[in-house]
């Protein structure tokens, strides 16, 4: 478990967390654990609340451990058993509708959360991409997200957005659809919520679904009750908040026949449409696995990139053994 936080720790102490039977010198240890230096000094009390658990970017609060992968790695346990640990992985997001057209908006990644019990190895961990949009092709729908995977769980990737006159596909949560009649992909259930419809030329690109909610169906291009964070025209669907306290997995906005200027979803993770004439379309953000922007403007209608996932591991210190 890791190693005490205060009073006298010994040689032993460090040889039995870091599995070296037999140290000469506590500079060994160097670069190991948490925060240990590199180089340079390094004593006793360096070693305060250390652990041989590796993997991804560690936070010690002083109570727990956080582990957040925000790229491809491996959690290794190092021989430790830890008896119950928090997770979390969300999927990369779908990108938005695009390709000099409107466009639906990019569901975000299936989110996943809960808690798994005595666990010790080595485990693969596979954080999904971010689907990225083609703005070059007239009626592009863009790109999926990539699953997100750990503990033999799979957060899917989100659905893309739908380009002019095409519906959203499903995913960890779906795209919005566009212009024509047509649906907004589907979620996975128990991890994200079904893509916003649209109605037909004029009316727009649905929002994207997010881990919270359902996207908003596109309106009559007049009627723009967009912003209000309660499935207004063409917003995408809520994200979910986790044990960090930080908000996760929102949908993307639909493209909007009228609109000439960008707006911005309720928690700005989501990404929103530009135009090919002067409205720089806002991406994702990174490692929140949100959905991308379906373009603007009829005609000249640019869409945006879904967010990348991530996987973040909880476990209180007094877990570990």
């Amino acid at each position: 478990m890791p190693l005490q936080t205060s009073g006298v720790i010994s040689m032993s102490d460090i040889a039995d967390e870091f599995v070296n039977s037999t140290p000469n010198s506590i500079s060994e240890f160097y670069g190991a654990g948490i925060s240990l230096p590199s180089s340079g000094q390094i004593s006793f009390s360096n070693f305060y609340g250390e652990s041989n658990i590796t993997g991804g970017t560690i936070y010690d609060d002083g109570t727990y451990l956080w582990h957040t992968f925000t790229s491809s790695s491996t959690l290794n346990t190092n021989g430790a058993t830890i008896s119950s640990l928090d997770y979390l992985l969300v999927g990369g997001g779908g990108s938005g509708g695009g390709g000099t057209s409107l466009g639906g908006g990019g569901g975000a990644g299936g989110y996943l959360s809960g808690t798994l019990t005595n666990r010790s190895g080595s485990f693969a961990i596979t954080v999904g991409a971010g689907g990225v949009v083609n703005n070059a092709v007239h009626r592009d729908g863009g790109q999926s997200g990539g699953n997100t995977t750990a503990f033999a769980l799979t957060a899917y990737g989100g659905g893309h957005g739908g380009g002019d006159d095409r519906g959203g596909t499903s995913g960890g949560s779906g795209g919005g659809a566009c212009d024509t009649s047509a649906n907004g992909g589907s979620g996975v259930s128990g991890q994200g919520n079904s893509g916003g419809a649209s109605y037909g030329d004029y009316y727009g690109g649905g929002g994207g679904g997010g881990a919270g909610g359902a996207g908003g169906n596109a309106c009559w291009y007049g009627n723009q009750p967009i912003g209000s964070g309660n499935g207004g025209c063409w917003e995408g669907g809520a994200p979910k908040q986790w044990l960090d306290g930080n908000w996760y997995a929102e949908g993307g906005s639909g493209g909007v026949f009228s609109r000439t200027d960008i707006w911005t979803s309720q928690y700005a993770l989501g990404g929103c449409g530009g135009t090919n004439n002067g409205i720089t379309p806002r991406h994702a953000v990174a490692n929140t696995g949100s959905g991308g922007g379906g373009g603007l403007n009829y005609w000249n209608g640019m869409g945006s990139n879904g967010a990348s996932g991530i996987v973040i591991v909880r476990y209180a210190k007094s877990a570990v053994s």
